[in-house]
C-alpha cells in the first residue's frame, strides 16, 4: 500500500523552499518542480504590527493562499498554531505538492481578524513563480 501524499516516504521528492523573511526579502532555495513539494516559511517579524499585542488582537486565521496555473488548483494553508494560555500563536511552515500540470504558481497571504482582512500580496500583484517540468 502506498503512503499518503502528506507522509514522508523513503524517496526524496524534489522540493523548493520559499522564505518570506522579516526584512521583506524573498529567498528561494531549489527549483519548483512538477511532482515535487513546495515549502513555505513566513517570518513572524513580518507580522509585528499585528502581533505586538496579541492578547487584545485576536487573529482568527493566517493562511498562505496558493494557486497553481493553468489548472487553477487552489490551496489555503494555515500558517498559525492556535494560542495557548500565556503563549501567543506562532507561525509554522506549510507545504504543498506541486501538481503535474503546473507551469506557474501564485501565492498571497491572508490574515483574518475579527471583522476585517489584511493581505500580504506584493501590493495586490501576488507572488508568482515559474514551475519547472522534470
Amino acid at each position: 500500500m502506498a503512503a499518503p501524499e502528506f507522509y514522508p516516504t523513503t524517496h526524496q521528492l524534489p522540493s523548493a523552499t520559499l522564505t518570506f523573511s522579516s526584512d521583506w526579502r524573498l529567498d528561494q532555495t531549489g527549483e519548483i518542480k512538477i511532482g515535487g513539494t513546495l515549502i513555505i516559511y513566513y517570518s513572524e517579524r513580518r507580522l509585528d504590527d499585528w502581533l505586538q499585542d496579541w492578547r487584545h488582537w485576536w487573529m482568527e486565521s493566517f493562511k498562505a493562499c496558493v494557486r497553481f496555473h493553468p489548472g487553477e488548483q487552489f490551496y489555503e494553508l494555515e500558517l498559525f498554531t492556535p494560542p495557548v494560555i500565556y503563549h501567543p500563536p506562532r507561525l509554522v511552515p506549510c507545504e504543498v505538492r506541486i501538481p503535474d500540470d503546473a507551469s506557474w504558481v501564485e501565492i498571497w497571504f491572508q490574515n483574518s481578524a475579527r471583522d476585517h482582512m489584511v493581505y500580504d500580496s506584493r501590493f495586490g500583484q501576488n507572488y508568482c513563480f515559474d514551475v519547472v517540468s522534470q
